[in-house]
């Protein structure tokens, strides 16, 4: 009976044991074909792991790259067994990166080169409330629009409103297409006549609107180039004259949502990690605008306005891992146009753009949710309006 007893213990011993060395460990199949096998300390859900194996070494997997994630039950696992290559490749030592910042360019400011993961789409919304009542003449010295019409008695006010739609698809890590679609809700001259001028201005200067509606729209293609701490994309886009053209407006209406011609852009963005919470970004855009003929009262002609080429550069800082914010300073300038071949001389324009914003996100059932709100001012320039814009957008990343 003892050895019976024995026998009994011993068994339930060995199923114990048996039992105890059997653990699960994390299986990763990944679209180009290799198996990594250990164990996942960290999953941000789409974005990317981090996965322990067997000797100890950790690797980061971007979303983008994993094809299946499974678990499977494993016998004696070896303490001290070193699992560092699997299927054929050498997994090394990686530091392990800041779960804020190792997708640093993803937001809460989107960084200028960012795209989604492979095949995904990203959309943005944003809504502009703008005005202006001054302008930088050709001296480049500010002058109101008061100072203009009869002695500060008027104080016009320039405003312009509209809704602008981003959409970003990736056709894998490298390649994406863009599009940017204008909706203008609202341009209009407001004015504000003293009583003695009342009638003067109901005569002469009656509120003035501009047209709303479609504005020309966009379409791009950008290659990205992505290292550990940096990323260059080079693209290049086409805009279409889908907007109201400005020999079509009516006699009351003082601008259209479109230039009534096609331009065709250049340009070069790059994304740069200074350290785990700042990044620094920077931009260069070249824009050739191609001649349109143009109808006034049958009165026609060709206009080409002056190509365009602008830079700019913005410093972003997180304060918290949902919460960042940014400043940027960028510059535009154009060519003179020409009207039958003939260049004008002295119209061409320029301006300095100072932009500070604030971003924050979260992220909801697989979707990562930015929103910023953005102060743009025009702080120096030449024949141009000087304007104030109130800017709030949403980007919604799948």
């Amino acid at each position: 009976m003892i050895n019976n007893k024995c026998k009994s213990i011993l068994t339930i011993i060995f199923l114990l044991s048996f039992l105890h060395s059997q653990t699960t460990r994390d299986v990763v199949q990944l679209k180009n074909g290799d198996i990594i096998k250990g164990i996942i300390t960290e999953n941000v859900f789409n974005d990317y792991i981090r996965i322990e194996l067997a000797g100890g070494s950790i690797i980061t997997f971007q979303y983008s790259e994993i094809l299946n994630i499974t678990k499977e039950t494993v016998n004696n696992i070896i303490p001290n067994e070193s699992n560092d290559r699997i299927i054929g490749r050498e997994i090394k030592q990686i530091d392990s990166p800041n779960p804020q910042t190792s997708l640093w360019f993803k937001g809460p400011i989107l960084g200028y080169t960012y795209i989604p993961n492979a095949n995904n789409l990203a959309i943005g919304i944003g809504y502009l409330n703008g005005n202006t009542t001054s302008f930088f003449n050709a001296d480049k010295k500010e002058e109101h629009f008061s100072d203009i019409y009869l002695d500060y008695a008027a104080s016009p006010v320039e405003s312009f409103k509209m809704i602008g739609v981003n959409i970003l698809y990736s056709i894998n890590n490298n390649i994406s297409i863009n599009s940017y679609i204008p909706i203008i809700i609202d341009q209009s001259w407001e004015w504000n006549p003293a009583s003695e001028y009342e009638n003067w201005f109901e005569e002469n200067q009656p509120d003035q609107f501009g047209e709303s509606g479609l504005g020309d729209i966009s379409v791009g293609l950008s290659y990205l180039l992505d290292f550990k701490d940096y990323r260059i994309d080079f693209g290049s886009y086409y805009k279409f004259a889908t907007g109201s053209s400005p020999d079509e407006k009516p006699d009351n209406s003082w601008s259209s949502t479109g230039s009534g011609q096609t331009d065709l852009g250049f340009g070069l963005h790059g994304d740069f990690k200074l350290s785990s919470s700042i990044f620094v970004s920077g931009f260069g855009d070249y824009k050739i605008r191609n001649e349109a003929m143009y109808n006034y009262d049958g009165i026609k002609f060709d206009r080409k306005w002056g190509n365009k080429h602008s830079y700019g550069c913005r410093l972003t800082l997180g304060l918290i891992p949902n919460l960042a914010i940014a400043i940027q300073l960028s510059t535009l300038s154009s060519e003179d146009y020409s009207i039958d071949g003939e260049q004008i001389k002295d119209s061409a324009y320029d301006y300095i753009r100072f932009k500070p914003s604030i971003g924050y996100h979260l992220k909801t059932s697989g979707k990562t949710v930015n929103i910023q709100l953005k102060y743009s001012n025009i702080i120096s320039g030449k024949n141009v309006s000087r304007h104030k814009d109130f800017i709030i957008s949403s980007s919604i990343l799948f």
